[in-house]
């Protein structure tokens, strides 16, 4: 099976503008979308503490939108900011089409989870999370 393209998955997403301080979502929220940053950045925080810096070509929301669970943290602009949020039933009908999309959120979820430990062995303070959206690495996959 082909990766996704691009034509494929951006009709599934919706356009999301947000100004500095705007709320995305907040902790306890249900977990029923993951964001894609265009262009800004977003701050994942809870009880005052900063817990990552989400600049533009990151995603976040993907831990809770898999498992169907609330929210962790809350989300706020930086900046204003544009992102395209892709809802859970749309996400599941992707992964359901496309084998790749599964394995790659995999492999993103793995990836900020060792980023998370890295981050927690070397102390509290502000993180940058590097995980990418990118479709790329979806294609490698399927070799």
């Amino acid at each position: 099976m082909p990766p996704p393209t691009l034509a494929e998955v951006v009709p599934r997403l919706q356009e999301v503008t947000v100004g500095e301080g705007d709320v995305i979502f907040a902790k306890g929220d249900a977990g029923d979308c993951l964001y894609i940053v265009d262009s800004g950045e977003v701050r994942v925080h809870e009880d005052g503490r900063i817990l990552a810096t989400i600049p533009a070509g990151r995603i976040f929301g993907e831990f809770t939108v898999l498992q169907s669970a609330e929210r962790t943290a809350t989300v706020s602009a930086t900046q204003p900011s544009h992102l395209y949020r892709f809802d859970q039933r749309e996400l599941y009908q992707l992964i359901a089409e496309q084998v790749a999309v599964g394995r790659g959120l995999i492999r993103l979820i793995l990836k900020r989870l060792e980023e998370n430990r890295q981050g927690s062995e070397s102390g509290p303070g502000r993180r940058t999370s590097r995980v990418s959206i990118s479709l790329e690495p979806l294609e490698q996959d399927l070799d």
